[in-house]
C-alpha cells in the first residue's frame, strides 16, 4: 500500500517536475522576447530621436528662411505703400491745379465776356 502512495506521489512528482520545466522555459522564452522587444524599442528611440533632431534643423532652416521672405516682402509692401501714397499726392496736386486753371480760365472768360459786352454797349451808341 505504501509502495503504491509512493509510486503515486512518484508519479505526481515527476508530472509537477515537468510542469515547472514547461513553466522555466515559457518564462525564459518570455524574458528572452521582453529583452528583444527592449533593445528593438531602444533602437526605434534612437531612431526617432535623430530624426527629431533632423527635423527640429530642417524647421528652424524653414523658419529662417520664411521670416527672410516674409520681411523681404513687408519691405516691398511698404515701398508699394508709399509709391502709392506719392501718387496719389500727385494726383490730387494735379487735380488741384487743374481746378485752379479752370477756375482762373473760367474768370478770364467771363472777363472777356463782360469786355465784349462793354464794347458792344459802346458801338451801339
Amino acid at each position: 500500500e505504501i509502495r503504491k502512495y509512493q509510486l503515486s506521489f512518484e508519479k505526481e512528482q515527476g508530472e509537477l517536475d515537468k510542469k515547472q520545466k514547461k513553466l522555466e522555459e515559457e518564462t525564459k522564452s518570455l524574458i528572452a522576447h521582453y529583452e528583444e522587444s527592449e533593445r528593438s524599442m531602444r533602437v526605434q528611440l534612437t531612431d526617432l530621436k535623430k530624426k527629431a533632431k533632423k527635423f527640429r534643423g530642417l524647421a528652424s532652416k524653414f523658419k529662417e528662411k520664411f521670416r527672410s521672405k516674409f520681411a523681404v516682402a513687408v519691405q516691398q509692401l511698404q515701398a508699394q505703400e508709399a509709391m502709392i501714397s506719392q501718387l496719389r499726392k500727385e494726383a490730387q496736386e494735379v487735380e488741384d491745379r487743374g481746378q485752379k486753371e479752370l477756375i482762373e480760365t473760367t474768370r478770364k472768360l467771363f472777363e472777356v465776356q463782360r469786355e465784349k459786352e462793354r464794347l458792344l454797349l459802346l458801338y451801339q451808341d
